[in-house]
């Protein structure tokens, strides 16, 4: 999924996807510039974006990091080690420890290496000025030995905000129709894999209300829908 960041190879998976969708429109378009997709024969151009949710973006750029790394990216909480000093004292099988280490402590030892807190004897071993983040059992799962991160980490509570993002995307491209070559229709294709369908239907809403107040400039906007049905959402306006 690392390419949903490298806009050359989104313009060539856009132009694949439009040419499966809708095949007499986009059998002779080709790769360019200003726009990104263009059939000449037909007068169609189509520019192409990417708009994911930003956390998504972060989660990318968390994968290969290490799990201390991880943390301090998200700006988890942490705690020092010598708030749970009194632990220590307990019996190993005591309900408090099994409740602390079930929440996967971790530290940066003085190597700047990633340890976890495991048991009994790593916690005495752990110093005491020692910042301690605890770890979703998801992360634990998907770290190698060395503790780096295999997969980018879920993102959740986007509904609501991708909509928004997809406006400002279709703006910001209004913008610059002006230093385009000119087409008789001119159509936006919004890459995208973490939106839900509940999320394109509200941009769709959006769409359609901005292009009935403002008019819109795109004829045609499309968008992916990888996250849950792998299919294209067409928007069609009467302008």
């Amino acid at each position: 999924m690392n390419y949903l960041f490298n806009s050359a190879a989104v313009e060539k998976e856009a132009l694949k996807i439009l040419q499966e969708f809708d095949k007499a429109r986009y059998r002779d378009a080709f790769i360019s510039d200003k726009p990104d997709i263009q059939n000449v024969s037909l007068g169609i151009g189509t520019e192409v974006t990417t708009v994911e949710y930003n956390k998504i973006v972060l989660n990318f750029n968390m994968e290969r990091k290490n799990i201390i790394e991880y943390h301090k990216m998200k700006k988890s909480p942490k705690l020092k080690k010598i708030k749970f000093k009194f632990l220590q004292e307990l019996p190993e099988n005591h309900e408090l420890l099994k409740q602390f280490f079930s929440r996967n402590p971790v530290y940066e030892n003085k190597l700047k290496l990633p340890m976890e807190i495991e048991n009994l004897e790593s916690l005495r071993n752990t110093p005491d000025n020692s910042d301690v983040y605890f770890t979703s059992d998801f992360m634990m799962q998907n770290i190698n030995e060395k503790f780096e991160i295999l997969l980018p980490p879920p993102s959740t509570h986007w509904m609501g905000t991708l909509s928004s993002e997809m406006m400002k995307a279709l703006y910001i491209k209004e913008e610059k129709l002006i230093n385009y070559r000119k087409f008789n229709e001119i159509n936006l294709f919004i890459n995208n894999s973490s939106g839900s369908v509940r999320e394109i239907e509200d941009v769709k809403i959006k769409v359609m209300e901005y292009n009935k107040t403002e008019g819109c400039q795109f004829n045609r906007i499309y968008i992916t829908d990888g996250w849950t049905t792998s299919k294209v959402h067409e928007i069609i306006l009467n302008n």
